[in-house]
């Protein structure tokens, strides 16, 4: 069939209703159009393709399409549009320099920089479709959705209209006022505000130096909730920031002075089976099963531990174990006092027990103290104090300048040690007090003499950095090379 070209000019030629496809058995809706300025030409088959250019308007359902041009296939109820499209259902508006429009399922793929917006949700991508029969918009590529609070950054990103939910794939980032949260797969509802994130997840505040990751965590903002599984670790990191006075000799046989200045890492790590925030208050964390807490020289092991952040008081239950330097620490609860971060006691409640190995060359010579309460003060991270109340009783090996000098046990009502550099200085003990001298000529096995229920742990728990602190590290850094764990001097 000879091919036929006609051009037509006037804005009332479509002010009626034409149809432009074929209404066929198991179709939707035939696209109607209700304007263009020209129809320019017809081809194919029976004329069953037709082109169309100048404020293209179409409507199918509750579905209203704007576009600069439009090529409409009858016969498959599909258009093809260029140019400022535009796709109108209730309060969504799906923005491409061109569009796909199949009219038999109600699907648009959009190409070249696509952009949906409903009420205060904004999505932008380099392509996707939507459907507006499902109401479910299908980004990919550079994808940013955002509203009012948050923003979603990946690869991929589907967005239910009818539920406000949305799901992200891919190279994950969620930002809020407060938070940053990176993952492998997300999902966020508009409605509750909640979000749930899986596979190498990991949260960090925006205006602190705490990172929180897992598996899987989930964040209730109703509920100031927030709880993380699957290999949790919580990590804060604080740059301490140090200098020394340095005096070289210059020319002259003149003194210069000048200071040395570097940064040391002041890093905390948790790890646990199971984590849980709550915001409310001063701020708590709950660790449970089989906890693991290292920071500097403290290490702490306990099967659960409670975190409030505000105060600083860390809450050890579950056969604790606290080790600061050579010193233990075993109790049926502790706790430890580090307001602003900084190491200031360790109060220990039941069957309490503090054990410190000397400079020695029996590893069986520890010092004990055991008390119904012991209670260890610091300074600078440097024990200053030991107090034991109730029941307490003390075992000392004691040293000269020659070696080895015998060892004293004692009991009485409250033991006082007083600690000068780190080491015990001087030793009282208050009410009721007994006591033995052993020689050491006497003394073949130290262990002989240890006190009722005493403890040693050998392996103290070592320093973790979340593996997905470090896979997003260049992210949080500005795709920086710095290494943020590690210790810079001079």
């Amino acid at each position: 069939m000879k091919k036929i070209e006609f051009y037509i000019v006037g804005s009332f030629l479509f002010t009626i209703f034409l149809y432009l496809s074929y209404s066929q058995p198991g179709s939707e809706k035939p696209i109607e159009l209700k304007y263009a300025d020209s129809l320019v030409g017809t081809r194919g088959d029976s004329s069953n393709i037709r082109e169309f250019e100048g404020h293209v308007k179409f409507i199918q359902g509750n579905v209203t399409v704007y576009s600069d041009k439009a090529t409409q296939f009858l016969t498959e109820n599909r258009a093809e549009l260029t140019g400022n499209v535009r796709v109108l259902q209730e309060d969504m508006v799906l923005k491409a320099p061109k569009i796909d429009w199949n009219g038999n399922t109600g699907l648009a793929f959009a190409y070249g920089g696509v952009e949906i917006t409903d009420k205060n949700q904004k999505i932008t991508a380099e392509r996707g479709n939507y459907s507006t029969n499902t109401y479910i918009a299908d980004f990919q590529d550079n994808v940013i959705a955002s509203d009012d609070s948050v923003t979603i950054n990946a690869n991929r990103i589907q967005y239910n209209r009818h539920t406000r939910n949305s799901y992200a794939y891919g190279n994950v980032r969620v930002e809020d006022d407060s938070t940053l949260i990176f993952t492998d797969y997300g999902e966020y509802s508009r409605t509750t505000r909640e979000s749930y994130a899986y596979s190498h997840v990991l949260v960090a505040g925006k205006y602190n130096s705490t990172y929180l990751s897992g598996d899987t965590v989930f964040n209730i903002p109703e509920k100031r909730y927030t709880v993380a599984k699957g290999n949790p670790v919580l990590n804060q990191i604080d740059t301490i920031r140090k200098s020394k006075k340095i005096i070289t000799l210059g020319d002259s046989m003149h003194l210069n002075e000048q200071d040395s200045i570097w940064f040391e890492y002041d890093t905390l790590s948790v790890t646990c089976r199971l984590m849980e925030q709550f915001r409310d208050g001063d701020g708590v964390f709950l660790f449970k099963d089989s906890v693991r807490i290292v920071r500097n020289k403290l290490t702490a092991v306990a099967q659960n531990a409670t975190f409030h952040k505000k105060s600083g008081e860390i809450i050890l239950q579950g056969t604790p174990v606290v080790w600061q330097d050579s010193t233990q620490l075993h109790a049926d609860s502790i706790v430890i006092f580090m307001p602003d971060n900084k190491l200031r006691a360790l109060h220990s409640f039941g069957n309490a027990l503090a054990a410190t190995r000397e400079d020695s060359l029996d590893v069986n010579r520890i010092n004990q103290i055991i008390g119904n309460e012991i209670e260890i003060k610091f300074d600078r991270d440097t024990i200053q104090a030991i107090f034991s109340y109730g029941n307490a009783k003390s075992l000392y090996y004691m040293q000269n300048k020659d070696g080895e000098d015998g060892a004293s046990r004692a009991a009485c009502d409250t033991i006082f040690v007083e600690f000068v550099l780190g080491e015990a200085e001087n030793i009282r003990w208050l009410g009721g007090i007994q006591g033995n001298m052993y020689p050491e000529q006497i003394i073949i096995d130290p262990k002989e003499y240890y006190l009722p229920n005493f403890r040693w742990m050998k392996d103290k728990p070592k320093l973790v950095i979340s593996t997905n602190f470090l896979r997003y590290q260049n992210m949080l850094n500005g795709n920086k090379d710095d290494v943020i764990i590690k210790k810079n001097e001079p």
